[in-house]
């Protein structure tokens, strides 16, 4: 079972349900926010965001 909530920046943890978009240094929201994103998570982010997307397809 994959998490569903991941901290993308020491003040931010999202929803990985309501990621629209990752880019670089940033994560845009279903709703157009845009929060940042840490470099040293970004990997791990787009993995988990993968493996999220292939399970609840």
């Amino acid at each position: 079972m994959n998490r569903v909530f991941f901290r993308i920046h020491k003040s931010y943890v999202v929803n990985l349900k309501h990621i629209r978009n990752i880019f670089k240094d940033t994560v845009t929201l279903e709703n157009g926010e845009e929060l940042p994103l840490s470099r040293h998570r970004s990997k791990e982010l787009r993995q988990q965001f993968l493996s999220y997307m292939k399970e609840n397809i």
